[in-house]
């Protein structure tokens, strides 16, 4: 799997495989600076998924549903 991200306006959007990531039906995954969205990123290419809500990449999550 190949992950990224994208700068857009003053945010950060994630890809997978050159499809946008989104967290619910309307929301992508964003992260607002570029050391947010580094770290985000270094979470999405682990091999093991940990379900911890209160990591870099739970909590961005969390963030990124919220309308």
């Amino acid at each position: 799997m190949n992950f990224s991200f994208k700068s857009c306006e003053d945010y950060f959007k994630f890809y997978k495989n050159d499809s946008l990531i989104k967290v619910s039906d309307k929301n992508p995954l964003m992260a607002i600076n570029s050391q947010h969205a580094e770290l985000i990123l270094k979470d999405l290419k682990k091999k093991e998924v940990k379900t911890d809500p209160f990591s870099v990449l739970g909590l961005s999550v969390f963030a990124s549903s919220l309308d």
